[in-house]
């Protein structure tokens, strides 16, 4: 099995106007794992908020490990990241975390609601449900 070297965390941007729309902040989650995985000795990690600027898809792709962040507002955009990644990529592991899936941690599998959303299948190979911080380490 490959180890894995290069890591990329992404936060997708929410559709429309919503609850950060007034402030470019991303929010603290995937800073403190990237902090956590260069601790641990992992160097080539890069993060993307697309908040903050446009993700670059061919980085995201060209990893071995892509996680990515989902709010409610966010989730539908991660799926699409997620699938675009296993079908360009199907040898990186693609891990979705944050509040939305740590409640619906089965709608990522469920290639009916997939479909019903236009989505590619499969999204991801796992989900991370709470603090995906205190699982890292």
């Amino acid at each position: 099995m490959k180890r894995i070297q290069k890591i990329v965390l992404v936060e997708p941007r929410a559709p429309g106007y919503h609850v950060y729309s007034r402030v470019a902040l991303p929010r603290l989650g995937l800073p403190q794992i990237a902090a956590i995985l260069r601790q641990a000795g992992y160097t080539d990690v890069v993060q993307y908020c697309e908040d903050l600027a446009p993700i670059d898809v061919d980085a995201v792709c060209g990893a071995d490990f892509v996680g990515i962040s989902t709010t409610t507002s966010t989730a539908l955009a991660a799926y699409r990241l997620g699938a675009l990644v296993k079908r360009r990529n199907p040898k990186a592991l693609v891990v979705l975390g944050g509040v939305h899936v740590t409640f619906r941690s089965e709608e990522p599998f469920d290639e009916a609601f997939c479909r019903q959303w236009e989505i590619p299948f499969p999204v991801c190979d796992h989900v991370i449900k709470g603090e995906a911080e205190q699982k890292v380490t």
